[in-house]
This record gives C-alpha cells, structure tokens and sequence, in this order.
C-alpha cells in the first residue's frame, strides 16, 4: 500500500497493484497534517490539529481509537517497533498509548514552556526526548522506560539548543547534536557521556551508521565529518566554508546502508 497525506486533507490508502484508493481517512472536519503505518501495514497514525491522533485501519478506514490529551499541536508521533503503542509529543510532555485500547499508559512530562519531540529506541524499550528551541536553560535530552514511564537518565551537558538526539540502531548510544559546538556520544545503560565531538560551529545535525559504528557530524559551515563511535576520533573530514552564513538553515546528514555513502540537506 502506499500512504498519501495532503496537509489539512484526508489521508488516503492506495493499492499499489492496481492503483485503487481503497481508503480516506479524515475530511474537512478533522483534516490530517501527518500519517504512517504501523510496522505490519496494517494500521495508520494520523495526526490532527489540537494535538490529537487518531488509528485507523489501513483497508476499512474504520477509526479505531482518538487520542486526545495534548494541548498543543503535536511535534512528533510513532508507533513502537513492535506495533504494540504509540508515542506523541506536544509542547512538554509525550505520552505512550496502548494500540490495543487506546488508553494512555504513562505520560512524561518535560519543563514548563518547552517543545519535547520523542522517539522510540530500536528495540522498543526506552524513550528519547529532547528539547526543540527552548528558551530557558534546559538543554538536556532524557531517556525514559517505555515499561513504567520512568525517566532513566539526563543527558545534561549541552550549554546551547539542542537541533537532534538519536539512538543508535543497535540501542547502545544516544547521539546529540547542538548549537554549542558539540555533538556528545551517550551510553544508554548508564547515561554517562562517552565521548565530545568538538569543533567551533554549531552541530545541526548527528546520525549514527547502520551499524552504529560510526557517527556522521554536520556543522553550521557545512563541514561533514565522520567520526568512531567506540573512540570519538574523527575519522574524515568533507566540505566546509570559510565564514558561516549570517541566515539560520535547516540541514540533515545521513550515512547510506552500507556506510559508502554520506548525504547532506543544505
């Protein structure tokens, strides 16, 4: 199936073998402003204005559940790699849902006047959330028990904004990224900071490789670098300016599958 989102629309599924729209999900009255599937397909998260999140069945289109809780509009929503619950965001808090029932299991609560964004690790059971353009002093991200809702650690050495905070694909590091020069390396056992990768311009953007060996850096003056995972070296250095933009920008880095490739989004 493949899923389209027309922002302030309906959702629609379509059949990829025959092109046939085999369902719409929302309208006029509840426009959709993001979708995704469910790990088996078999079900869709949309997002809606006012913080709400309703599952649908992906062929029926029958609304299954309405997620309502949040006051702000929502700034991310998953479902859990084991399609078993969901995680929104919203201003302060992010809170974990049971697919099954649709009841919320455990709310996490961030600072008062924040914008948390939240994220699944891969196997499913801790949390990442972390602070998007908070105006106060807390530049932290924080892991959290998906089980009992239970914050595990804080990850509170940043001194800026934070611009990404992502775990590795085998679970065993957070990678963070911020506007104070660093990206830092976390061990999500302990919490402890293993490694500061430093330069002088802002970090927008930190991912790890598939197989979390490698994090791949991009700053403020489109420097790429790639650094060890297990040592904090950095490896290689792309790219670069001599004077950093005066304007804002937006950029993203990711490493290919097999780690041959780096791609960049100015």
């Amino acid at each position: 199936h493949v899923l389209i989102a027309s922002q302030g629309g309906a959702a629609q599924v379509w059949k990829t073998t025959s092109g046939e729209c085999l369902s719409m999900l929302g309208g006029p009255d509840m426009p959709v402003l993001g979708a995704s599937f469910s790990p088996d397909g078999h079900k869709v998260l949309t997002a809606s204005p006012g913080g709400v999140a309703k599952l649908w069945m992906t062929t029926s289109g029958e609304c299954l559940h309405t997620l309502e809780g949040h006051e702000e509009e929502l700034s991310s929503m998953s479902f859990s790699p084991d399609g078993l619950c969901i995680l929104t965001a919203a201003g302060e808090m992010a809170r974990i849902w049971d697919v099954a029932s649709g009841e919320c299991l455990h709310t996490l609560q961030g600072p008062e006047c924040c914008r948390l964004q939240a994220t699944f690790s891969p196997d499913g059971q801790q949390i990442l959330t972390f602070i998007l353009d908070e105006p106060w002093d807390d530049k932290w991200a924080q892991i959290w028990s998906t089980a009992s809702g239970e914050c595990l650690h804080t990850l509170s050495d940043h001194h800026k904004d934070l611009n990404s905070a992502t775990f590795s694909p085998d679970g065993r590091h957070v990678v963070t990224a911020s506007d104070d020069g660093t990206a830092r390396i976390w061990s999500t056992a302990s919490g402890d900071c293993l490694h500061t990768l430093e330069w002088m311009h802002k970090c927008l953007s930190a991912e790890f490789s598939a197989d979390s060996l490698h994090v791949v850096t991009v700053s403020f003056d489109e420097t790429v670098r790639l650094w060890s995972t297990a040592s904090g070296e950095c490896l290689h250095t792309w790219g670069g300016k001599e004077q950093e933009d005066e304007y804002e920008k937006a950029c993203k880095v990711a490493l290919s599958p097999d780690g041959l490739h780096v791609l960049t989004a100015f």
